[in-house]
Protein backbone atom coordinates (compact mmCIF):
# COMPACT_ATOMS: atom_id res chain seq x y z
CA UNK A 1 0.00 0.00 0.00
CA UNK A 2 1.27 3.50 -0.84
CA UNK A 3 0.66 6.75 1.07
CA UNK A 4 1.24 10.40 0.17
CA UNK A 5 0.82 13.73 1.97
CA UNK A 6 -0.87 16.44 -0.03
CA UNK A 7 -0.73 20.20 0.45
CA UNK A 8 -3.27 21.00 -2.28
CA UNK A 9 -5.79 18.29 -1.32
CA UNK A 10 -4.96 18.57 2.38
CA UNK A 11 -4.40 15.35 4.28
CA UNK A 12 -2.99 11.89 3.66
CA UNK A 13 -4.06 9.76 0.75
CA UNK A 14 -3.42 6.08 0.10
CA UNK A 15 -3.57 3.80 -2.87
CA UNK A 16 -5.61 0.79 -1.80
CA UNK A 17 -4.91 -2.80 -2.94
CA UNK A 18 -7.21 -2.36 -5.97
CA UNK A 19 -5.25 0.69 -7.16
CA UNK A 20 -7.84 3.30 -6.17
CA UNK A 21 -6.81 6.58 -4.51
CA UNK A 22 -8.67 7.18 -1.24
CA UNK A 23 -8.51 9.63 1.64
CA UNK A 24 -6.79 8.12 4.66
CA UNK A 25 -6.66 11.05 7.11
CA UNK A 26 -7.88 14.63 6.68
CA UNK A 27 -8.96 15.81 10.13
CA UNK A 28 -7.34 16.48 13.47
CA UNK A 29 -10.14 16.35 16.04
CA UNK A 30 -12.53 19.00 14.66
CA UNK A 31 -9.94 20.92 12.63
CA UNK A 32 -8.76 20.16 9.12
CA UNK A 33 -5.07 19.37 8.72
CA UNK A 34 -3.84 22.65 7.26
CA UNK A 35 -0.76 21.87 5.20
CA UNK A 36 0.63 18.37 4.92
CA UNK A 37 4.24 18.31 3.78
CA UNK A 38 6.79 15.65 4.79
CA UNK A 39 5.81 12.17 5.88
CA UNK A 40 7.73 9.23 7.38
CA UNK A 41 6.83 5.88 8.89
CA UNK A 42 7.81 5.02 12.46
CA UNK A 43 10.58 2.44 12.78
CA UNK A 44 9.16 0.73 15.86
CA UNK A 45 10.31 1.17 19.43
CA UNK A 46 9.18 4.43 21.05
CA UNK A 47 7.90 5.71 17.71
CA UNK A 48 5.74 2.68 16.92
CA UNK A 49 4.75 1.94 13.33
CA UNK A 50 2.63 5.07 12.95
CA UNK A 51 2.87 7.68 10.20
CA UNK A 52 4.43 11.03 11.12
CA UNK A 53 3.46 14.03 9.00
CA UNK A 54 4.60 17.63 9.16
CA UNK A 55 1.84 20.23 8.96
CA UNK A 56 3.89 23.23 7.86
CA UNK A 57 1.00 25.71 8.06
CA UNK A 58 -0.01 24.82 11.65
CA UNK A 59 3.60 24.21 12.78
CA UNK A 60 2.87 20.69 14.04
CA UNK A 61 4.18 17.18 13.64
CA UNK A 62 1.23 14.80 13.58
CA UNK A 63 1.27 11.13 14.56
CA UNK A 64 -1.29 9.09 12.62
CA UNK A 65 -2.22 5.60 13.79
CA UNK A 66 -2.84 2.71 11.35
CA UNK A 67 -6.60 3.37 11.54
CA UNK A 68 -6.10 7.00 10.38
CA UNK A 69 -6.49 8.75 13.76
CA UNK A 70 -4.22 11.83 13.98
CA UNK A 71 -2.87 13.46 17.14
CA UNK A 72 -0.41 16.32 17.60
CA UNK A 73 2.98 14.80 18.41
CA UNK A 74 4.98 18.09 18.49
CA UNK A 75 3.72 21.67 18.16
CA UNK A 76 5.04 25.22 18.02
CA UNK A 77 7.41 24.65 15.10
CA UNK A 78 8.11 27.20 12.35
CA UNK A 79 7.28 25.55 9.02
CA UNK A 80 8.36 21.95 9.68
CA UNK A 81 8.97 20.21 6.38
CA UNK A 82 11.04 17.05 5.94
CA UNK A 83 11.68 14.35 8.52
CA UNK A 84 13.89 11.28 8.82
CA UNK A 85 14.43 8.60 11.44
CA UNK A 86 17.76 7.60 12.91
CA UNK A 87 18.06 4.46 15.05
CA UNK A 88 16.14 6.01 17.99
CA UNK A 89 15.78 9.64 16.90
CA UNK A 90 13.41 11.67 14.74
CA UNK A 91 15.09 14.48 12.77
CA UNK A 92 12.89 17.38 11.64
CA UNK A 93 13.72 20.12 9.15
CA UNK A 94 12.33 23.39 10.55
CA UNK A 95 12.48 25.60 7.45
CA UNK A 96 11.25 28.77 9.17
CA UNK A 97 14.30 28.80 11.46
CA UNK A 98 16.80 27.17 9.06
CA UNK A 99 17.66 24.31 11.39
CA UNK A 100 17.41 20.58 11.89
CA UNK A 101 15.83 19.45 15.15
CA UNK A 102 16.44 16.15 16.90
CA UNK A 103 13.78 14.47 18.99
CA UNK A 104 14.87 11.40 20.93
CA UNK A 105 12.13 10.36 23.38
CA UNK A 106 14.26 7.64 24.96
CA UNK A 107 16.88 10.16 26.09
CA UNK A 108 14.34 12.77 27.17
CA UNK A 109 15.64 15.47 24.81
CA UNK A 110 13.20 18.06 23.51
CA UNK A 111 12.71 19.29 19.93
CA UNK A 112 14.35 22.62 20.79
CA UNK A 113 17.74 20.88 20.90
CA UNK A 114 18.13 20.85 24.70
Amino acid sequence: MYFCASLGEVGIWRVNPTGQLERFCTRLQHNVIQGGAGMVFGKGGAFGSDIYMSDLVAGNILRITPDGTPTVFLSGLDHPTGMAFGPSTLYISEAGRNRILMFAPLSGSKPDGR
